[in-house]
């Protein structure tokens, strides 16, 4: 079965989902509870946790020879930020009502079921989005996730027939967080890559988490 086949559906139901994150957005705004976009990962001082705005450069990171074989995960868990002023894999990175998390990344990510299409490859992320607010918080993985490379292209979330489990998609209660795969198809062999994540769809700033890749 082919994405075409899946994809109306799921983007009707992304659509709607849009829709409601961006009311609850007017709505901080004209309550005036506007949420700060500024980012730092959890457990370490904000005044030395850096945050990557709009624009921040998409400079690949440096890999080990002794990197494994593609295809490959990265969960690495460092507390500092990236040398670049993004956020790493594994870090547990705070911007505004959020917390997200990137545990895992495979890249290429290959499936029985789904093809990317000629000259194309699979990015696989295993991503965590927690509720930090006192209140429901309606989440959109299409709206808010994006992914950048080294020439910074930019790209769309896609959907992966076969990937196990669902976007973090959805109403979030207060306390509480959605953990399930985001998937992007970038060209064969791109690098640099960065996800980016907009916790505020009104003020729009933009956090960076660098995945290694």
């Amino acid at each position: 079965m082919s994405r075409e086949h899946f994809s109306p559906a799921r983007g009707t139901v992304r659509t709607g989902l849009g829709v409601i994150a961006l009311t609850a957005a007017l709505a901080m705004a004209t309550t005036g509870c506007q949420s700060t976009t500024k980012a730092s990962v959890v457990g370490q001082d904000p005044t030395t946790s850096a945050a990557a705005a709009v624009g921040a450069p998409g400079a690949a990171s440096s890999s080990s020879a002794s990197a494994p074989a593609k295809p490959a995960t990265s969960s690495a868990k460092s507390s500092a930020p990236a040398a670049s002023g993004t956020f790493k894999v594994g870090q547990q990175v705070k911007v505004g009502s959020y917390t997200v998390t990137v545990h895992k990344v495979t890249y290429p990510y290959t499936s029985d079921m789904d093809q990317p299409d000629a000259g194309k490859a699979y990015v696989l992320l295993d991503v965590e989005v927690a509720n930090n607010s006192g209140s429901s918080q309606a989440f959109s993985s299409l709206m808010q996730f994006g992914l950048k490379d080294s020439t910074n292209a930019s790209y769309t979330e896609t959907i992966v027939v076969g990937a196990d489990g669902n976007p973090p998609d959805g109403n979030i209660s207060a306390g509480q967080s959605m953990r399930g795969p985001v998937a992007f198809e970038v060209p064969a062999g791109a690098k640099g890559l960065q996800l980016s994540f907009v916790s505020d769809l009104i003020n729009g700033d933009k956090t960076y988490i660098d995945l290694g890749k």
